[in-house]
């Protein structure tokens, strides 16, 4: 049987987002249906609305300066540094994808994006099919197999992403 999982004794290192409050809202939906029509009825009494955990500008800074780094890493680097434990991961994670976009996304659609990421970067495309959406590239690997001593005569890897 696995060990259950206990937090660590140290209390300063744990990430728990603090709760938030509850409130007697008092909050009800009735609905009442006729042959014909519904009759919606709906009560809540309004109370404070939770704070929201912003990224400052410094945390995004953090995160472009760190774009390489996988976002848990760059999220236990800004945990060392004091990050506001209320700030998720998945926040992190969200700001890291919004900025690595502009590296390798040219268009909306992902074919076209793809053959202009290449054609930038100088890959050769020696094939391509827009019905099927299929493309095949040369990158400098294909050069240094070819000074290489053996002869070859295919090389080919399938990628499949959604």
């Amino acid at each position: 049987m696995a060990k259950k999982s206990k937090k660590h004794v140290d209390h300063n290192k744990h990430r728990d987002k603090q709760s938030m409050n509850h409130y007697s809202c008092e909050g009800c939906v009735k609905i009442t249906f006729y042959q014909d029509f519904a009759n919606i009825k709906m009560q809540h009494y309004l109370h404070p609305t939770p704070p929201d955990i912003l990224i400052s500008p410094e945390i995004k800074n953090f995160i472009l300066d760190n774009i390489d780094l996988l976002p848990r890493e760059i999220y236990k680097q800004l945990i060392k540094q004091g990050l506001n434990i209320n700030i998720r991961q998945k926040q992190i994670h969200f700001w890291w994808m919004e900025f690595g976009k502009t590296r390798y996304k040219r268009d909306e659609d992902s074919f076209i994006s793809a053959i202009k990421w290449l054609n930038e970067k100088t890959h050769e495309v020696v094939f391509q099919s827009n019905n099927s959406k299929a493309f095949g590239f040369l990158t400098n690997l294909w050069n240094i197999l070819q000074n290489i001593q053996f002869k070859i005569y295919e090389i080919d890897v399938d990628v499949t992403c959604k």
